[in-house]
């Protein structure tokens, strides 16, 4: 049917959890699971029931510390802080040490996306994560060639705006730089214009 990461994430603990453990793990969230039930929820054969399918899979990602969708097999990316990691080797020497397909690239690519709309920036430390995110949004679009849609590039830019304040000088210099790289790829030719 579907499949998901319980049970590599019980093996990859130490020590390894058992679905005796992870029921009981569950029942102290106030979830109760069989072993049986746990088992065929792990090798994808059943579902949970829809009134507690949410309730099961943020108890999960909370007893496993990962992302909801990483643990349902849907990302590649096991949280925001493994992202953050490796958006901050990025545009350094060490980025060569970065080796993934293209479909994570593309995944990375829509959740810095997605981490560029939801950050707060209210502390130098959110500020950081924002220029570290956009910088790497930009170093995976020019040298992943990840192509996506124009409004894609429109809401980048959306998002960059409102928040350009808050930037240290050298990053406003960037943006504005982006901006205006942005502007002249999306200028269309008129007809009249075209020199033949």
């Amino acid at each position: 049917m579907t499949k998901n990461r319980i049970k590599e994430l019980r093996n990859s603990v130490t020590p390894k959890i058992t679905l005796k453990q992870l029921s009981e793990k569950l029942r102290e969230k106030g979830l109760s699971f069989t072993d049986s039930q746990l088992s065929y929820y792990e090798n994808g054969t059943r579902l949970p029931r829809s009134k507690v399918a949410d309730d099961f899979w943020e108890a999960l990602s909370d007893i496993f510390q990962v992302d909801i969708p990483y643990l349902k097999g849907d990302s590649n990316f096991k949280n925001n802080e493994q992202i953050y990691e490796i958006f901050s080797v990025l545009n350094t020497d060490k980025e060569k040490e970065v080796v993934l397909s293209d479909d994570e690239w593309n995944e990375l690519f829509l959740r810095g996306m997605q981490l560029i709309e939801n950050t707060p920036v209210t502390s130098v430390e959110d500020i950081k994560k924002f220029e570290t995110t956009v910088n790497a949004v930009q170093s995976i679009k020019k040298n992943k060639g990840i192509s996506q849609k124009d409004t894609e590039e429109d809401k980048l830019t959306s998002l960059m705006l409102p928040r350009y304040e808050m930037l240290s000088s050298r990053y406003k210099e960037k943006v504005n730089d982006y901006i205006e790289d942005m502007l002249k790829a999306q200028s269309v030719v008129r007809d009249d214009e075209l020199p033949f």
